[in-house]
C-alpha cells in the first residue's frame, strides 16, 4: 500500500473520480436511452432479447470499468475500498418469490 497522499494528491484523486465517475454514468445513461428510444420507435427496433442483452452488456461493461478507474485512484493514494459504507440495496437479490405471490 502507499504512503498516505498529499493533499494536493487526494485533490487530484478526487478530481479523478469525479471525472470517471460523470463519464461512466454519461455513457451508462446514453446507451440505456438508445435502447428505449429504439424499443419505442416504430419499425425496425430493438425488440429481440439478444438486442436487450447486448445494450444491458455494454452497460455491465462500463459500470465494471469505472468502478476499477476509480478503485485504482482510491489505492493510488493509500486507501482501500471497503465494503461496509455500501447500502444493503446493492446486494444481490432474488425477489422472485416474492413477485410470484
Amino acid at each position: 500500500m502507499p504512503a498516505p497522499s498529499s493533499n494536493a494528491d487526494l485533490k487530484n484523486a478526487v478530481e479523478s473520480i469525479d471525472s470517471f465517475s460523470r463519464y461512466g454514468f454519461s455513457r451508462i445513461g446514453s446507451i440505456a436511452r438508445l435502447a428505449i428510444i429504439a424499443m419505442e420507435s416504430s419499425g425496425q427496433s430493438v425488440r429481440t432479447p439478444d438486442d436487450v442483452k447486448h445494450a444491458l452488456s455494454a452497460i455491465w461493461a462500463l459500470a465494471d470499468e469505472t468502478d476499477t478507474l476509480i478503485a485504482s485512484e482510491v489505492e493510488d493514494v493509500g486507501c482501500t475500498l471497503e465494503q461496509k459504507f455500501v447500502p444493503y440495496y446493492w446486494d444481490p437479490v432474488d425477489y422472485r418469490d416474492t413477485l410470484s405471490r
